[in-house]
């Protein structure tokens, strides 16, 4: 899967990066503030994006979500320390993805989401810790 890192932390960037592509995911940008994640979902068209809920310039996970899906159809899961703010956000997110998280829990819960963006009528991420998917199928894009 092609997958946007949304995360102003660069341990923890780095440490997703080299878990996602060890797992055979290719990252084909990285941002750590909300405008930049805009212009690399635009110029990298990803599959998905992995989304923090605070980024560096004081924007949010759920504003970036949001706009991914609307502007370019790129659905977003938050992967975050801030559970609540990320549960009062489900609207703009396919799931949630608490931190700190495993490398293997973060293969099993991107398969979970990769199962979604096919249309597959399961749930697969009930024994997945830490992963709560707030759907299980993508809802309408607005035009």
């Amino acid at each position: 899967m092609r997958l946007l890192l949304v995360e102003d932390d660069f341990v923890i960037a780095t440490e997703m990066e080299h878990t996602l592509s060890s797992g055979g995911h290719t990252v084909v940008g990285t941002a750590i503030h909300s405008g930049q994640a805009l212009a690399q979902a635009q110029h990298h068209r990803p599959d998905l994006a992995l989304v923090d809920i605070m980024l560096a310039d004081g924007g949010t996970g759920p504003y970036v979500a949001q706009r991914l899906w609307e502007a370019f159809g790129i659905p977003a899961l938050f992967v975050t320390a801030s559970v609540d703010a990320a549960r009062d956000a489900r609207a703009t997110a396919v799931g949630l993805l608490e931190k700190p998280v495993q490398a293997a829990t973060l293969l099993a819960a991107l398969r979970a989401v990769q199962a979604i963006l096919k249309g597959e009528d399961r749930e697969p991420a009930a024994a997945i810790k830490g992963l709560d998917l707030f759907r299980t199928r993508l809802p309408e894009r607005r035009a």
